[in-house]
């Protein structure tokens, strides 16, 4: 990304840098495209209200969009494309990629 982009997306790096659960989250929903928030939850070890909490936030700054809003359970989640354009630049995205991609062959979660 080159230095104007960079200075484009630089709040939302910054948020994503101060949270690791926001972190976890977005790299969670690139590895799998689109989670529910359970599911987001199981891939990366942490409860689904915690999840939810988060992904309101994360909504709110434009980084995540949920895909089903007309359902009232079981809503699914993906990244937006400001998002997608940022989340490569997280310093310690393969360590939380290899750990998500653990509890996929635990088989915890399904990829979609």
């Amino acid at each position: 990304m080159d230095e104007r982009n960079l200075r484009k997306y630089a709040d939302e790096l910054s948020y994503l840098l101060a949270s690791p659960l926001a972190r976890k989250i977005v790299i969670a929903l690139e590895e799998a495209v689109m989670l529910t928030p359970t599911e987001i939850g199981k891939a990366i070890s942490v409860s689904t209200s915690n999840v939810s909490t988060k992904l309101i936030e994360l909504k709110k700054k434009g980084l995540v969009e949920c895909i089903t809003p007309e359902r009232r359970k079981c809503r699914f989640y993906g990244l937006s494309v400001k998002c997608k354009k940022v989340v490569r630049l997280l310093p310690d995205g393969e360590e939380i990629r290899e750990k998500i991609k653990s509890n996929y062959d635990k088989g915890k979660i399904q990829r979609i």
